[in-house]
């Protein structure tokens, strides 16, 4: 005998769930577990959404004997744009919630800078990258973020030497190419501190609660259809 179907609402609250315990969003940083916080109210919002809409179309099939087929269809129409309008708002608030947490994670995973060995740092980050300017630097300092010392990395993606090494040696947009290192950073785990490693790892494991909203987002999609 084959298994009930999951709905989108279990689902949604079982991926918000399980994603929680594998992020162990209590051992992250503090603004990344308030921008996980602010997520899992928007998920929660949009299955409430769902929810009301679902109440409200089974409230009003019940008095369908006794509205006119116009009124009906209007009440129905006015159900479905109102649960509309607040699913976008919660979309939109449970996608830059989640897009400002991992930017936090980003930002933890660099590597830290030692003001005492600045200034080695930077030495060393130079003695990796050479001459090189334009395209080719940016190459190279995405492969120093890659497999390179972390200290030297640091210099790059935690001190202001990082933005004006880029903007000398003519690399256009200089903020937009230094992001994407940190993402490098970020991606390959190339970072020397305990919760820098600990921010690695969750960004490698937010596929089931970044997947909470789609599956709340299909259950008021089914609730505001019916």
């Amino acid at each position: 005998m084959s298994a009930e179907p999951v709905s989108h609402n279990d689902l949604a609250n079982e991926l918000l769930s399980e994603g929680s315990k594998e992020l162990a969003l209590g051992s992250l940083p503090i603004e990344v577990q308030d921008h996980a916080a602010a997520y899992s109210a928007a998920v929660s919002d949009q299955l409430q959404i769902g929810n009301d809409a679902a109440a409200a179309h089974a409230h009003l099939s019940q008095q369908k004997d006794l509205i006119p087929s116009a009124g009906f269809g209007r009440l129905t129409a006015e159900i479905r744009n109102e649960a509309s309008i607040k699913s976008r708002d919660a979309s939109t608030r449970a996608t830059k919630a989640l897009s400002d947490m991992k930017d936090a994670l980003v930002a933890t995973a660099q590597p830290k800078s030692d003001p005492a060995r600045e200034q080695l740092n930077r030495q060393e980050a130079l003695l990796s990258i050479g001459s090189s300017s334009g395209d080719k630097l940016v190459s190279r300092l995405h492969h120093l973020a890659q497999a390179g010392s972390a200290d030297a990395v640091s210099a790059i993606t935690g001190t202001s030497f990082g933005k004006s090494l880029l903007a000398a040696r003519g690399v256009d947009d200089p903020d937009k190419h230094l992001a994407a290192i940190r993402q490098t950073v970020a991606t390959s785990g190339n970072t020397n501190h305990a919760a820098g490693l600990l921010a690695v790892a969750a960004l490698k494991t937010m596929s089931k609660f970044s997947g909470a909203n789609d599956a709340a987002q299909m259950h008021t999609a089914n609730a505001i259809e019916q």
